[in-house]
Parts: structure tokens; sequence; C-alpha cells
């Protein structure tokens, strides 16, 4: 109860928004090496006003806690962009921005997944003729199949964490996004070639939500042609 009230005199969420689900994020952060009191993201309302599950947000969890380089609950630009593999610069600050707008340089996790579960979920980026412009751009030969060397067209490099199971994630470095097709366990071929449909990367995006925010930033600030 000390570290809910702690959470809650720094967060300003009142005790009674915490539920059941809170305190087991909670042991899983703490289990994580993250303090205690990360894992409170006010689960109830996540669940009523962005449709997730609780497993979604468990896995959100193990991937903050791979962003969360020290982990001390806090994730910076740096750490994001260490992540994601890419440079600093426009794209990833508005990829940060967008997760945490009103921040003061640190993204929590509470802000983690409303910001990114709330973004992801926008018309615009669910829209077919967005998933099918990145699917385009990445598609070199225009063959309708994404092979590694069209996945590192984007200026990424160096992506660091990739799930090898639906529960367990494991720090892999010196990968890029390209790597991110071979090691996606389902929903995408894994030949030599990784022929990768536009359903198939559909799929992929769904699982590595973080980098919809980065193409639409890509997109915004013309790496990626409309």
């Amino acid at each position: 109860m000390a570290s809910i009230l702690y959470w809650h005199r720094s967060s300003g969420v009142p005790p009674s928004d915490v539920a059941i689900e809170d305190m087991i994020l909670c042991k899983m952060a703490q289990q994580l090496g993250m303090p205690y009191s990360t894992g409170i993201v006010e689960y109830a309302k996540v669940k009523k006003d962005l449709s997730t599950s609780f497993k979604d947000i468990k896995k959100l969890l193990k991937t903050f806690s791979i962003i969360d380089r020290d982990r001390n609950g806090l994730v910076d630009i740096s750490d994001l962009g260490w992540y994601l593999g890419v440079p600093s610069g426009a794209g990833l600050k508005m990829v940060f921005d967008s997760m945490a707008p009103a921040s003061d340089g640190f993204l929590t996790f509470h802000n983690y997944v409303h910001g990114l579960l709330a973004r992801c979920s926008s018309p615009h980026l669910q829209n077919e003729e967005f998933l099918h412009t990145i699917f385009n751009y990445l598609d070199q030969d225009h063959n309708g199949a994404l092979s590694e060397a069209d996945m590192f067209r984007l200026p990424i490099h160096n992506a660091a964490a990739r799930h090898t199971t639906d529960d367990f994630y494991q720090i892999t470095p010196q990968i890029g996004f390209g790597e991110v097709l071979i090691d996606t366990p389902r929903g995408v071929d894994n030949d030599d070639l990784c022929n990768c449909s536009a359903e198939e990367f559909k799929a992929l995006l769904s699982e590595y939500k973080e980098y919809v925010l980065l193409f639409e930033a890509y997109r915004n600030i013309g790496i990626i042609a409309t």
C-alpha cells in the first residue's frame, strides 16, 4: 500500500483507480528489475478505453523493461532510439512526443501503454491506405512481397530487443528492422528470402506497434513519400 500511495503522490492517480491487475503488473515489474510502482497503468481504464487484454499489457511491460536500460521505471528518448534502432532526430522525437506529449523528458510505463495504444488505434493508422503506403515504399522491386533487403530500406539499425516466443523476450544486439521479419514466430514467412506479403506485414506491425508510430513520423517528415 505504501508503494501505491507514493505513486499516487507523484502521479496524481488516486488509489481507487488501481485494479488488482495493476498489482500483478507491479509484482511483475519488480521481478523484471524495475521499481514496484512501475506497473500501475490504471488497467480498468485501459481495458475500457483502449480495448486491450491483460495478456497484451503484460507483453508491453516486458518490452518496456527492455527499453528501460537502467531499469529505473523511466525511459528517455535515447532509450527509445536504442530500442528502435534509429538515430536521434525529428522522427524519433515525434515518436517519443506522441506517447508522452506533456512529459518532462521521461516516459513512464503508464505513458507508454496509454500513448502507444491510443495512437496506434487511431483511424488513420489503421487505414489500409497508410499500411499500403509503407508497404509499397519498402517493396523496391514492386513484386508484392518484402525481402530482407526491402526491410532494411528505412534508416533503422541495431534494434536491440526481439521476442522469441509469445511469453518471453531476450536482448539480441546488433540487428535491425529487417531481422524483426526473420525472428517473428508467427504471421510471417521465415524462409531465406523473407518474402512477406502485405497482410503478413500488417500482422508484423500489430506485434511491433512502436514501428507504426515510427513509419508515421517518417511519412510526416518526408522520408517516406506519400
